[in-house]
């Protein structure tokens, strides 16, 4: 409910219908849409700041490789050699990601990139980092452990013949010169691709440990996630030919790594063969010099008919006993060599009529294999590396176990074959007894012979194998760099560009409204306040007093209309209508108020009075530019006639002023006189309205002391200026009706960049200084801005 009907209610107590809370949301965005020209000067700040940041940031490229680790080689030669079994070619994926994740493949690649060696070419605003296109390329001859990374700043030399370094005096360094600084030995060399002889460049060279954290740090290296046999790996990087070659060549080191660690197998088997050739051979030219010692103290040539008769029939025996023998032995070699030489790869095909230990050896090579490159990368007490050193005992034991196994059925095999023989050899008895010995000493030949053939047959087939080994992996997908920069995300960065530019001056602005003490607007007073508001009044931009003539046509007229319109339906049937102006402070315009409601009921053909009894700060006389040496106080306090106090306006007729006169030392006690009561008689019986102004009500008790005579009291609120614990003292008054009839009016409304009638224009006339508080008279810097919000109201 608005308007006369509203405002009557309110006056008599009844509930306007009006809800009192504010619409904090829509308050907010109307006071947004209002500072609209911050929000495009921040956006077109911040959007800039974001162009330059993007101008001036380096790019960051994503690299990817993807390989595939196979799990069996696939080589048609290891194929046809597989039987041998002496390379295990099935590996994890799982070990394959974390050999690549180790320090020492990472270490590898940055020894063979010297990516430890970084080079810069230094611009005004923006260092550009240079990779392998610098006009010169350093070339690190050694570097010691202990020594810190180092800076140095290049010139290139103006006849092109060399460089000068900072620091180094002018002394020229021509290309290809030995370079010592702080433990770095290096050598400096044209770059004849990019070679010039301008610019100035920054080198840095530091640890090789410290490098290849920080690559560590920013490569990732995981199994594909679909779950195949893939690697994935993954490397950020400013310069994406750098990222793509530390992923190619770290690829390569692990490839070179593998093949070598699967030939480490085949070269301890070929050692393992060689030594135990040299034994077999000197074995075996021990048995021929028997043989021919033999031959010769028994004149022995041909061994004739009679002994092949007599051998033909166990032929075949002997031959599985010569097997026998020639297991046993390397079934003797092979553990002998297995209790010598500790944690060592032995050969599991050796021994090839036990599959059960085929696979124990098979098991403990693999253990011994993983037990070696541990320790190229953990000390030997590290908790893993003595897990797998007992993992590796445990094995030893069950191989000795397995052979001990072999040889008792050896054993046994070989006694039966002996037992047969002896049953044979029934039929040989009479052969004579030279025969025999040299039929024995033939067959321990025949033992070592076939010892050594088979010992060379399998040296020639791991030296087969050895060179079939390929790496278990093969690139499917060389690193390539993604298209686009990783970082910085240029739309990424221009949408919080554009966020900060709204966030910034939205943030001020209700900051700004937090901290703003003061009204800025009607809401702020009715949220505070059931006291009726009579009305709005503009700023006055004209600078005239008195605005309210016959012909006043300006939108600041047609308000006090308003006004005018508004107290006739209030005052309508009261037999007397005196109106009060008060308000809170000085500089609430409480006077240019008085003087034009006056003048708005006068331009009716009313006759009006302007009462003037803020005798401590008068002011209407003199912006109506009339005399005041006569007025109130000299009634008072003299016996001056009441009749001569009211005095005409003479540029509006009907409009008559009572000034304050002299400033009395006393205003209150002045107000309390008798004569004060016959002075409004008077002027009830001459008058149709009576316009009092008086002092602010919350300053001085003078207005509080008039009221009893008036009808209604309008109360003062100047936007941007009263404070808002100020609007509680109009509820007080309102609540505890010591002022009859009060009701708000809003002063110095400014205008609205929305538009609409009423309100778009406002006024600025203040109280002045004088006699209150020149601190509430002056409007500071800060308040303007505040003033500036109730725009939006």
């Amino acid at each position: 409910m608005n308007g006369p009907l509203a405002i009557e209610n309110r006056l008599q107590g009844q509930p306007s219908g009006s809800p009192k809370e504010v619409n904090v949301l829509m308050e907010v965005l109307s006071r947004f849409v209002h500072y609209w020209y911050w929000f495009i000067v921040s956006i077109i700040f911040c959007v800039a700041c974001a162009k330059i940041y993007l101008r001036y940031s380096v790019p960051v490229y994503n690299v990817q490789c993807r390989f595939l680790i196979k799990k069996q080689n696939t080589n048609p030669q290891a194929e046809e050699l597989s039987q041998l079994s002496i390379i295990d070619n099935n590996n994890d994926v799982g070990n394959g990601v974390e050999i690549l994740r180790t320090k020492l493949l990472m270490k590898r690649t940055v020894h063979r990139l010297q990516l430890n060696v970084t080079c810069f070419s230094m611009g005004r605003f923006k260092h550009t980092e240079r990779y392998r296109n610098a006009p010169f390329d350093i070339q690190l001859v050694s570097m010691e452990d202990t020594a810190a990374g180092r800076a140095m700043t290049i010139t290139m030399s103006p006849a092109g013949d060399g460089i000068l370094l900072a620091g180094q005096g002018t002394a020229l360094r021509q290309w290809g010169d030995t370079i010592r600084e702080g433990g770095i030995v290096m050598t400096v060399l044209k770059n004849q691709p990019f070679f010039t002889t301008e610019g100035q460049y920054e080198v840095f060279i530091s640890p090789e440990d410290q490098t290849t954290l920080a690559y560590m740090a920013r490569t990732k290296i995981a199994q594909s996630s679909d779950g195949t046999n893939v690697v994935e790996m993954d490397i950020t990087d400013a310069l994406p030919k750098r990222g793509e070659d530390v992923l190619n060549t770290l690829y390569d080191v692990y490839t070179q790594a593998n093949v070598e660690d699967q030939n480490s197998t085949a070269d301890n088997t070929i050692d393992f063969i060689n030594n135990r050739l040299e034994i077999v051979q000197r074995e075996l030219s021990g048995v021929e010099n028997h043989i021919q010692d033999f031959k010769t103290r028994n004149q022995v040539t041909d061994l004739g008919e009679q002994s092949k008769l007599a051998l033909g029939d166990n032929h075949d025996l002997e031959q599985q006993v010569v097997q026998q023998g020639v297991r046993l032995e390397v079934l003797n070699s092979v553990e002998d060599y297995l209790r010598k030489n500790d944690k060592r790869v032995v050969p599991p095909s050796l021994i090839d009529q036990d599959p059960a230990y085929a696979a124990l050896a098979q098991r403990y090579n693999a253990a011994v294999t993983e037990r070696d490159n541990l320790l190229a990368n953990a000390a030997p007490r590290n908790p893993v590396v003595v897990q797998m050193n007992a993992r590796i005992d445990t094995l030893k034991h069950d191989l000795l176990a397995s052979l001990d196994n072999v040889r008792q059925t050896l054993q046994i095999t070989s006694q039966g074959l002996v037992r047969k023989l002896d049953q044979v050899g029934g039929t040989i008895r009479q052969t004579p007894a030279k025969e025999r010995t040299f039929l024995d000493i033939s067959r321990e030949q025949q033992v070592k012979q076939q010892l050594y053939l088979f010992l060379l047959q399998k040296r020639e087939e791991t030296a087969i194998s050895k060179s079939g080994t390929l790496a278990n992996s093969r690139l499917i997908e060389p690193a390539r760099r993604d298209a686009a920069p990783f970082s910085p995300n240029a739309r990424n960065i221009y949408m919080t560009g554009l966020a900060v530019g709204v966030l910034i001056p939205g943030v001020l602005i209700y900051l700004l409204s937090l901290i703003n003490n003061r009204i800025a607007g009607k809401k702020d007073v009715t949220a505070r306040t059931d006291a009726p508001i009579l009305g709005e009044v503009g700023h006055n931009r004209t600078g005239e007093a008195l605005i309210m003539g016959g012909n006043a046509r300006s939108i600041l007229a047609e308000q006090f209309r308003i006004l005018r319109a508004n107290l006739q339906f209030m005052l309508t049937g009261r037999r007397h209508q005196v109106i009060l102006v008060t308000s809170s402070m000085s500089g609430e315009g409480k006077t240019f108020i008085s003087m034009n409601i006056a003048g708005a009921l006068a331009i009716t053909g009313k006759k009006v009075v302007l009462l003037e009894l803020d005798l401590r700060k008068p002011k209407v006389s003199s912006d109506l530019g009339m005399d005041n040496n006569q007025g109130f106080s000299n009634y008072v306090v003299s016996n001056e006639d009441m009749k001569n106090l009211a005095k005409p306006v003479p540029s509006m007729p009907g409009l008559f002023v009572i000034g304050s006169g002299p400033v009395p030392p006393n205003p209150a006690e002045l107000l309390m006189q008798d004569k004060v009561n016959a002075l409004f008689e008077y002027l009830h019986a001459n008058f149709d309205f009576i316009v009092i102004d008086t002092p602010p009500v919350g300053l001085v008790s003078d207005a509080l002391l008039v009221a009893p005579y008036a009808d209604a009291c309008i109360y003062i609120t100047r936007q941007g200026y009263t404070r808002k614990g100020q609007v509680g003292l109009i509820e007080e008054l309102y609540l505890s009706r010591k002022m009859k009839g009060l009701s708000v009016v809003i002063n110095d409304v400014k205008a609205e960049k929305r538009g609409g009638y009423g309100y778009g224009y406002g006024y600025g006339y203040g109280y002045g200084s004088g006699y209150y508080s020149d601190d509430d008279t002056k409007s500071k810097p800060w308040q303007k801005i505040f003033s500036k919000q109730a725009s939006s109201k």
